[in-house]
């Protein structure tokens, strides 16, 4: 409903054949809707760890904070700080335990944060659609890959399990070898947030260059798959 009365489209994928099944205002509406919905899911998938999910999106709107305040993206930065400013007071909660988002909170977190992205994009399209994509993968490929792992290993794949990226690596840091293994879910948050906090900072070179961008993102799923596959390996 928001979709179809907000009017917001998406009006450039690179792509001339994209592009021109996109002119078609249901086709539009129908991918956009798919698109919220994998991100507000995935959001949802990503809040296992203390400060997990908000620290993501801390980052994400920290990054097209820095954009706009060099001029590479205009948009309006009272509504980016406006936005920043409660997930920083959510995320100190959090990262020490004394808040969850839960289901509606992280549901609530996705959708706002697809509201935001993808009227920041049609409002900059110079900017390419994979740099939004690039820095959406991980919430949107943790979404993707459970649904598949769960398929495939014939498990159904709208019930919910143990087994996502971030709860391995929390139980490879939780084992007793380690010495700070009281700190595993804090642990666990930091090294995927300094991932992608790595990945999104190279990132800002190439805003406009696609074919880059997917290539950072295929980088991103193959090192997800590779660590994925060895921990699971290593822990069961």
């Amino acid at each position: 409903m928001y979709i179809y009365f907000s009017n917001i489209q998406v009006v450039d994928l690179r792509s001339d054949l994209l592009n021109t099944i996109l002119l078609n205002n249901y086709v539009n509406i129908i991918f956009l809707t798919f698109c919220f919905l994998i991100l507000i899911n995935g959001s949802n998938f990503i809040d296992g760890l203390n400060g997990l999910n908000l620290g993501y999106f801390f980052i994400v709107f920290s990054i097209l904070c820095f954009l706009n305040f060099n001029s590479q993206i205009d948009y309006d930065q009272n509504k980016i700080i406006l936005f920043i400013l409660p997930i920083i007071f959510l995320f100190i909660l959090n990262f020490f335990n004394y808040l969850y988002l839960g289901d509606s909170g992280a549901y609530l977190l996705g959708f706002l944060a697809s509201i935001f992205l993808v009227d920041i994009h049609f409002q900059n399209s110079h900017i390419s659609p994979y740099f939004i994509a690039l820095l959406l993968w991980y919430p949107a490929f943790e979404n993707f890959f459970s649904i598949l792992r769960k398929t495939f290993g014939k498990f159904n794949p709208v019930l919910p399990d143990t087994l996502h990226l971030h709860q391995l690596i929390f139980r490879f840091f939780k084992q007793e070898k380690f010495k700070y293994n009281k700190y595993s879910n804090q642990i666990s948050a930091v090294i995927i947030l300094m991932y992608n906090l790595f990945i999104f900072l190279i990132s800002l070179k190439y805003l406009n260059q696609t074919f880059f961008l997917i290539f950072l993102i295929l980088i991103n799923i193959f090192v997800y798959i590779v660590i994925y596959y060895l921990l699971k390996k290593k822990i069961s």
